[in-house]
């Protein structure tokens, strides 16, 4: 335990037996006895490798110049400094310039309009392989001009190939939230060329759901959810994605584990209904080995085209909290932090930590709120809106930020311990504009973090595996119903999946007749119904007085829910 005096600079560590009385108690004694110095402590400490001595961080720091609150942060002597370092964004490789594309001149013309000139080098390759009918992979950073280089190539084939009354392509999104934050980008610069774009998903109201099937547009934005759930029941909407000739996927990291091998499957799906052999376009901030990864998502050959991404600088420093929680350390970085008028994203990785660290920030009078699923959509909206227009200093946020809706200008983010490819996608949120970045990974107390106290490198080499399993035998199981949904399965068709559909017709889900395979929906309606493509459990409401507040999805509903539980929800404790 660490005890100090507010008053003078005297401090001690002392071994945390029974309560904290005690422990002052022999705080005092040490002191009487002349044992209690501030040099002594901070040389014990370091000998003790609980922190770093000034020595080995003034090697760190080597050459670097670091601003003075930086500065008071290495050599706080509360955590230990695992690694400081700058970290520096290579020069996008600049392209063609944009009338030498060959492209529509209304799209020339509006690119002059938006000042861009010219174009970066992937850009321009992704554009001509996208516009050829390639399957590409595209890899760049947060910030980089990804959307630009799918969108325009997709609105140049469109004008070229004339669809008008049919969709042409679909865009799909992880979540409503980031199809909604894209939405208004994509469609501002359609509507400049005269084509037709709209979302379609569960917050699409029905005068707009009608509007769409009886004039589908050229250019459709939604998620696999709502693809899954219209194909398998047939709806109207269905029957006008069979003109489809584009599937770009945005985020394509996401679509790892359970989520991304159901999503290969409603890919799949998509193929058999469709008049058109599909292209297909993927897009990803952070992705290893994209290439093999996309190719078993879409089952199609890709091409991967790499890019760079935004200049300027971000300090990067990795610290242990040897003498206090994690928590205490990031609540301590973000008062830093935001006393600079730094704005600021605090990432924690549970919903309970993001509430916690909130309430504990506001404590500190910091002006901060927190930003996570189980919110309503439109206190989430606020929330980013304020932050966007600088009302907000600070947002306490899970992992729904990673991806890449836009909260406006952001200085500096805190982590708490992440893969390092996830890492790379939050600080990727900081210095956008350029400006000088500031990234902090907190670790935790856990063995793990420990780890990585003392094998910094090993961090960074570290990186998460994004994988799918179309062989999952749940999965296939599941998603072989929903194809005899879609669209009855002919005898000489899905012959990789044999087994799986001769199981079904053995428990009488799915029945042969006239040389086809249909479903018995009496049967599997209530099973297909009670199925997740994401893994995760119904959504249960939370009301306060009769007025719904948030959700919360089960299992993790009942641990958290139960009578007399205490519940945080967007900072304030409910019982």
């Amino acid at each position: 335990m660490h005890v100090s005096c507010s008053k003078c600079s005297i401090e001690d560590i002392l071994e945390f037996s029974k309560n904290p009385d005690e422990v002052f108690l022999e705080f005092l004694g040490r002191f009487d006895k002349g044992l209690v110095t501030e040099k002594g402590l901070t040389e014990g400490l370091a000998d003790e490798g609980i922190i770093r001595s000034e020595k080995e961080i003034k090697e760190m720091i080597g050459e670097i110049n670091p601003e003075k609150f930086i500065e008071e942060i290495l050599f706080s002597k509360k955590d230990f400094i695992s690694e400081y370092k700058i970290l520096k964004n290579s020069e996008p490789k600049m392209g063609c310039k944009v009338e030498e594309l060959g492209l529509e001149k209304e799209i020339s013309e509006f690119l002059n309009e938006l000042k861009i000139k010219r174009f970066y080098k992937f850009q321009e390759d992704a554009i001509q392989e996208i516009v050829f009918g390639e399957n590409i992979v595209i890899e760049a950073p947060t910030a980089s001009g990804k959307t630009e280089a799918f969108l325009i190539p997709v609105i140049q084939r469109i004008k070229k190939e004339s669809s008008q009354g049919k969709i042409f392509a679909i865009f799909v999104y992880p979540t409503k939230a980031l199809a909604r934050d894209q939405y208004p980008k994509i469609k501002n610069f359609a509507d400049k060329i005269k084509i037709n774009v709209k979302v379609f998903d569960g917050d699409t109201k029905i005068e707009e759901r009608r509007e769409i099937i009886e004039t589908p547009p050229e250019i459709l934005v939604t998620n696999f959810d709502v693809l899954h759930y219209h194909l398998w029941h047939q709806t109207k909407f269905s029957s006008i994605l069979n003109s489809t000739k584009i599937l770009v996927v945005d985020e394509a990291h996401v679509y790892s584990g359970i989520f991304g091998s159901n999503v290969h499957y409603i890919i799949k799906r998509l193929k058999r209904i469709c008049k058109n052999k599909l292209q297909f376009v993927a897009a990803s901030a952070t992705l290893e080995d994209a290439k093999s990864f996309c190719e078993q998502l879409f089952g199609e050959k890709m091409q991967l085209i790499k890019g760079a991404g935004k200049k300027g600088e971000t300090d990067f420093v990795m610290l242990f909290p040897s003498l206090r929680t994690q928590r205490k350390l990031m609540v301590e970085l973000t008062k830093k932090l935001t006393t600079k008028n730094h704005k600021t994203m605090i990432f924690s990785n549970s919903h309970l930590n993001a509430e916690l660290l909130a309430i504990q920030a506001k404590k500190q009078k910091i002006n901060i709120k927190v930003h996570r699923a189980g919110l309503m959509a439109n206190y989430r909206m606020s929330v980013e809106k304020q932050f966007k227009e600088d009302k907000l200093q600070a947002i306490s946020c899970t992992p729904t930020l990673e991806l890449g809706i836009d909260v406006g200008n952001v200085d500096c983010v805190i982590s708490s311990t992440i893969p390092v490819n996830r890492l790379t996608q939050r600080i990727g949120r900081a210095a956008r504009k350029g400006q000088k970045g500031y990234a902090f990974l907190a670790l935790g107390n856990d063995p793990i973090s420990q780890y990585y106290k003392n094998h910094p490198n090993d961090y960074f080499e570290d990186i998460e595996k994004t994988y799918i399993d179309p062989k999952n035998p749940f999965v296939e199981e599941f998603q072989i119903l929903a194809m005899a949904c879609d669209k009855p399965i002919s005898k000489h068709e899905l012959k990789e999946h044999q087994g799986t559909i001769e199981q079904h017709i053995i428990k009488e889900n799915i029945v042969e007749s006239n040389n086809r395979i249909i479903p018995n929906f009496e049967k599997i309606n209530s099973v297909l119904n009670n199925y997740s493509i994401r893994g995760i459990g119904k959504s249960i409401d939370i009301f306060l007085n009769e007025k719904k507040v948030g959700d919360r999805t089960l299992p993790i509903a009942l641990e958290e829910l139960h009578k007399d539980a205490i519940y945080f929800l967007a900072g304030s404790r409910y019982k």
